[in-house]
This record gives structure tokens, C-alpha cells and sequence, in this order.
């Protein structure tokens, strides 16, 4: 069966003025959740929808992995993100603030990350995939198979090319084996709040997938700009510009053993900045600082 295809007509004005807010049912007049390619007013893809992408058997292996890596190495740096700016409890674990205002949320960077200041002057992988060896080998097996759904996709032939072509420049010691994606953030029961993602390549395109169970409201991807939103079931797959506004609604109603679990895929626009892993353990050791 063909997906369903959506020509959007108009765009709301004044959205940046709520980035780091929060997306609202009212935000919301084109509810999806049915395979779809979705246009912008200007004929460029908005986004894709794809329905039961990810296998069950896929889904049953990296699902734990991928919910014990959120809650294991959970973040102090994605406060902002999640719309919380003080000590607070997040998520059916109770994880809490590392610090008084510093909260601590289930949601982490697998894969490779580059340069940064301060404690990580070099490229390297992230905490999560050098510490958990067999756990992401599995999940690299999930990206593969994200790349070939992206790959076979006809609207999005030349987003991957692009991805591709740049993955090729970059030392392979932080590209995804046979992906055009060098990181992933992984997010568990996270609201996001609106922003437009940042440090990654602009001829590319996003992939979300998500795995969710039990029962609860909200939790709908908002494109408030456009007034649309996507109710992405269990193990679906979509392909989004990560450049426009985006945003999740807040999760209500919930039942006991809830989750939503979602997993971005993408390319680091500096990694191909990287020099070869032992250059750039050379790097850090030049600097006084081989943290991981």
C-alpha cells in the first residue's frame, strides 16, 4: 500500500518565539499516524512516516538495551531539552538531580561525538558504547537496519547520497558500520520541548524510531509550525527535517508500565573533522585528559 500524500498549504508565523516551550493538543490540526509523505508548502518533504518498521524480534533484543543505556547513563546536560531547569524526579525509576540545579534525565548520546571544549578536546565514543561493547553491537545492528529502510526510501534518495558521501571523508573509527549515522540520542519518556536540532548535517535528514508500550496520552511529535502531528506507534520509523520546529507533548493519563522509547539517528556535522582514533588518543594525551 502506497503512503498517503499530504501538500501542506500554510505555516504559522512567530513559532520561534516559543522555542524551549511546550507543544500543545492545539498546536496539533493534522493528526498522523498512518504511513504518509508529508510537503511543505514549498514542495519540500516535511516528513515520512513509516509503520512497523523495526521487527519484533529486532524489537525484543534492543528494546531492554536501549531502555537500560537511557536510565543507566542518563544525562545532566539535557535539562534544557526536556523542559526542566531545577532538582526534580524524572521518570518511573526516580532518577534524580546529580546537583541542585543540574536535573538528571533519561536521555543519552550513543555512538561517536567530536571535539568539545573543556574535558573532551578530542573525538571519541561516547560512555555508552565504549563501556557496553555487546549491548551496542546490537544496536548497531538497529541503525543498519534504520540506513536501509532510509537508503530505499525514493523521496529521500538524496538526503542519504549526501550523508553518505560525507560519512566517507570521516575516519570510520566514528561512523556507524555501514550507516550513513555516526550518533544516536536515545530518550526515554521525554517530552522534548521545541527546538530545531543542532551540530548535525544539514543535507541529511532525521529518522526517529520508537518503541512504546502500556498505556498513556499525549507523547504526539509536533511540528508547530505547520500545525502537524505524528502519533508514532510501536516500532515505527520517521524521516523528518530535524531543521524545522519539533517538539513532543506532554505524557498523560499514564498506567503503570508505560514507556516510550525513541531513538535519533544522525550525522555530526564536525566528525569529519576527526582525525584517526589513535591520533586523536595522541591528542588527548598531549592535553592531559584520555577521560571517555
Amino acid at each position: 500500500m502506497q503512503p498517503v500524500f499530504v501538500q501542506l498549504r500554510n505555516r504559522v508565523t512567530g513559532v520561534e518565539k516559543r522555542e524551549g516551550g511546550q507543544v500543545v493538543d492545539d498546536d496539533v490540526a493534522l493528526l498522523l499516524n498512518d504511513d504518509c509523505d508529508v510537503y511543505k508548502p514549498n514542495g519540500e518533504p516535511l516528513l515520512l512516516l513509516r509503520r512497523k518498521v523495526i521487527s519484533p524480534e529486532l524489537a525484543e533484543v534492543t528494546r531492554p538495551i536501549l531502555r537500560n543505556a537511557a536510565l543507566t547513563y542518563a544525562s545532566g546536560n539535557r535539562g534544557k531539552y526536556a523542559g526542566l531547569s531545577r532538582r526534580v524526579r524524572v521518570g518511573p525509576t526516580g532518577i534524580k538531580s546529580n546537583s541542585s540545579d543540574t536535573p538528571v534525565v533519561p536521555s543519552i548520546i550513543a555512538g561517536y561525538f567530536d571535539r568539545q571544549g573543556g574535558r573532551f578536546p578530542f573525538c571519541r565514543a561516547t560512555a555508552f558504547t565504549a563501556k557496553e561493547v555487546d549491548a551496542w553491537n546490537e544496536v548497531v545492528t538497529l541503525a543498519q537496519h534504520i540506513a536501509e529502510v532510509y537508503e530505499a526510501t525514493p523521496p529521500l534518495r538524496s538526503n542519504f547520497q549526501a550523508q553518505m558521501e560525507i560519512v566517507q571523508r570521516t575516519p570510520k573509527d566514528y561512523i556507524i558500520p555501514d550507516t550513513p549515522f555516526s550518533t544516536l540520542t536515545v530518550n526515554h519518556n521525554i517530552a522534548g520541548r521545541i527546538h530545531k536540532d543542532k551540530g548535525d548535517y544539514k543535507k541529511g535528514f532525521g529518522c526517529i524510531s520508537v518503541y512504546r508500550q502500556g498505556q498513556y496520552s499525549g507523547g504526539v511529535l509536533v511540528f508547530p509550525e505547520y500545525r502537524v502531528g505524528v502519533d508514532m506507534g510501536d516500532r515505527d520509523l520517521i524521516f523528518f527535517n530535524p531543521h524545522e520546529w519539533h517538539a513532543v507533548t506532554d505524557f498523560t493519563n499514564t498506567e503503570e508500565g508505560w514507556e516510550r522509547i525513541s531513538v535519533v539517528y544522525y550525522y555530526r556535522n564536525k566528525m569529519v573533522e576527526c582525525l584517526p582514533a589513535k591520533e586523536e588518543l595522541k591528542r588527548a594525551k598531549a592535553r592531559g585528559n584520555t577521560s571517555s
